[in-house]
């Protein structure tokens, strides 16, 4: 059992309960599959993947500005991926506890209420993470409030890191991943184009449009 100082970044894939239900189990796995393999590339040489939970991966860098390219480009290889849920991802840094290939404590825990926070697309991290990446030319943040999360005692200021906006997509209202290539399926609803990753989910949303509606 060691104290460590690490940079801890939580990423996960939004909508993906309704991913599962929309195309199954089988299909779902195969995402999830691909999505650890995505953050398993963008760690390569700065930092590990700790683990996968369920829809979300945990990664430990070696510092701020590591942590903040990490993000970065599992966000890029996120948009990169054909028909993709979108990320939502979450960064803290500090002191941590190692045991057996796996981190404990504040530090990690904070990180993880900070991904939940975000929303879809959105890269949040606290003002430690802008403190240790300072040497990091054109990164730009926006500070987004202070934040009261479960089990924390003092509220938290909250950042947003300002990404370009990276192949904008349209999202299947039914199994909420990205569509983002020119043969999707499109259905007009109330006079607009809605969008959707196949034929199978443009019927879901026919015969009961107004589970679809948020």
């Amino acid at each position: 059992m060691t104290t460590v100082e690490r940079a801890f970044v939580f990423a996960d894939l939004s909508g993906y309960t309704a991913l599962t239900e929309a195309h199954g189990d089988k299909d779902a796995a195969a995402v999830s599959g691909r999505f650890a393999g995505l953050a398993r590339i963008a760690t390569d040489g700065s930092g590990e993947l700790v683990k996968t939970i369920g829809d979300a991966v945990m990664l430990a860098l070696y510092d701020a500005a590591s942590a903040i390219r990490t993000a970065c480009m599992l966000r890029e290889l996120a948009h990169s991926e054909h028909r993709f849920p979108g990320l939502r991802i979450g960064m803290h840094c500090g002191t941590a506890v190692e045991q057996n290939g796996d981190y404990f404590g504040a530090t990690v825990n904070l990180a993880a209420r900070v991904a939940a926070h975000a929303k879809v697309g959105q890269v949040l991290c606290t003002e430690s993470v802008i403190a240790g990446s300072t040497n990091l030319i054109g990164v730009e943040y926006r500070p987004v409030g202070d934040a009261l999360f479960k089990n924390v005692s003092m509220p938290v200021g909250v950042f947003e890191l300002l990404l370009p906006d990276a192949r904008a997509a349209a999202i299947d209202p039914v199994c909420r991943m990205r569509v983002d290539d020119a043969n999707a399926f499109t259905v007009e609803v109330d006079g607009r184009r809605v969008a959707f990753c196949s034929e199978g989910c443009s019927r879901l949303f026919l015969d009961a449009p107004e589970r679809y509606r948020r």
